[in-house]
């Protein structure tokens, strides 16, 4: 596991600790330039036939704000979050394992239906002696949260991936990380930390419009 801390010999970073490593790390991670800003009424309500849709979400909180975190399904690179804004990724059903660093591995392990819509969450936590990090979280029936993905959408600022030469730069620049997480969360000392997004944890379904005759 990609553990900043550990590897510092610290137990927790002090705010001042904290801060120096964002800023060390703001220019590896200001990945804006494969994301673009654009109207929220771009985005899909439903995917196209046959395919997924999953969306990330990151809640406008001060926390980490400058700070932002990419996301990988397995080695491919599929988007960048910053807080208060939200992305779509449209997919093939089947098997996904998502990825993210920040100061520890984060993965969620999603196998997604065709035809459906799903919501993970992008959470940032701050306590009054460490910041807990960036992680995944995947919207699931069972979350209290389940069901509010439409609602932030309307306070969040939508973004799409530009697959540019910078994207596929940065993607080929992160592969060994990426293969050294996706062993240890299938194989490794992560695997009890891998996260799941089960197919029936879709939004409901969309109704179709009738067709016009």
């Amino acid at each position: 596991m990609h553990d900043v801390s550990t590897a510092l010999g610290a137990s927790y970073f002090s705010p001042v600790l904290l801060a120096a490593c964002l800023l060390l790390a703001l220019p590896a991670c200001s990945l804006s330039s494969f994301m673009r800003d654009v109207d929220g009424d771009q985005a899909l309500a439903r995917p196209p036939a046959g395919k997924a849709i999953v969306n990330f979400h990151r809640p406008d909180a001060w926390a980490a704000r400058g700070f932002e975190y990419s996301i990988f399904d397995r080695e491919k690179l599929i988007g960048s979050s910053r807080a208060g804004t939200w992305f779509q990724y449209v997919c093939e059903p089947g098997e996904h394992l998502f990825l993210g660093t920040a100061l520890v591995d984060s993965a969620i392990l999603a196998q997604v239906a065709p035809d459906q819509v799903y919501d993970i969450l992008v959470t940032v936590g701050l306590d009054f002696r460490h910041w807990h990090d960036i992680e995944l979280d995947p919207i699931t029936r069972k979350d209290a949260k389940f069901g509010e993905p439409a609602q932030w959408e309307l306070q969040q600022q939508l973004r799409v991936f530009v697959p540019n030469d910078y994207a596929r730069t940065y993607e080929q620049a992160h592969s060994a990380w990426a293969r050294r997480a996706i062993h240890e969360f299938e194989h490794g000392s992560d695997r009890p930390r891998l996260q799941r997004l089960e197919p029936d944890d879709h939004r409901a379904t969309p109704k179709q419009r009738p067709a016009q005759e």
